[in-house]
């Protein structure tokens, strides 16, 4: 066999191996598709946890839209959080097909005579079985409001226990005062896409009023 029949063979082997690779690939491949976020307001947060194991996350436009782009097929949990609106925004979405699925943010602002503002940072955390993490909650007093103010998680999913730091602390007239969060996981800790729920607990004279936010947790 010569030399030129040899490189014809090793061709022809190559171009039979890549067209075979290729239609591997197709069959078993997820399609992607993606998700337009559309808001009435601009500068909404919007982050997705999913199938991927990971976080994508954006902010709205001034237009109020956001596009995440490239997900695979499946279920998603999002949540929508914008300082100055109401406590936080949940969905339950999904892609199918490699489609782009439209969803419609609702965001309500917060009413004027509203005593503390409280939010997250980030608003959804991936931790592990075993594991922690740890968020950053901040209170800030809009209306020069005065008061004691406690934090707690509740219901939280079996397997993750939750530490403040500081647990509580007394917020000035018109100041901001921060919290570290740690979630800790172990390992026999439920799989999912769990809501945390903060409760702010803040008291003022006799009175005592309780507010909440939610974040994203999930456990692979």
């Amino acid at each position: 066999m010569n030399k030129r029949n040899i490189v014809l063979i090793i061709v022809a082997v190559s171009v039979v191996g890549a067209v075979l690779y290729n239609m591997y690939l197709a069959g078993n491949s997820t399609p992607r598709g993606s998700f337009l976020f559309q808001s009435d307001v601009g500068e909404v947060t919007v982050t997705v946890l999913g199938p991927e194991e990971t976080i994508r996350s954006g902010v709205t436009g001034q237009n109020g839209e956001l596009t995440l782009e490239e997900l695979p097929d499946g279920h998603y949990q999002a949540i929508a959080t914008k300082v100055g609106y109401n406590i936080h925004y949940l969905m339950s979405l999904s892609i199918a097909n490699g489609r782009t699925s439209t969803v419609q943010v609702y965001m309500t602002p917060i009413p004027p005579e509203q005593t503390l503002l409280t939010s997250t940072d980030p608003n959804a955390i991936i931790i592990r079985q075993g594991s922690s993490g740890t968020i950053e909650v901040t209170v800030n007093s809009p209306n020069d409001y005065e008061c004691v103010v406690s934090l707690r998680c509740n219901q939280l999913p079996s397997g993750v226990t939750a530490a403040f730091n500081p647990p509580s602390f007394t917020l000035a007239a018109g100041g901001e005062a921060t919290s570290t969060l740690t979630l800790t996981t172990i390992s026999t800790a439920a799989k999912g896409i769990h809501t945390v729920n903060i409760e702010t607990e803040n008291e003022h004279g006799h009175a005592i009023d309780v507010s909440w936010i939610g974040l994203l947790l999930q456990v692979p």
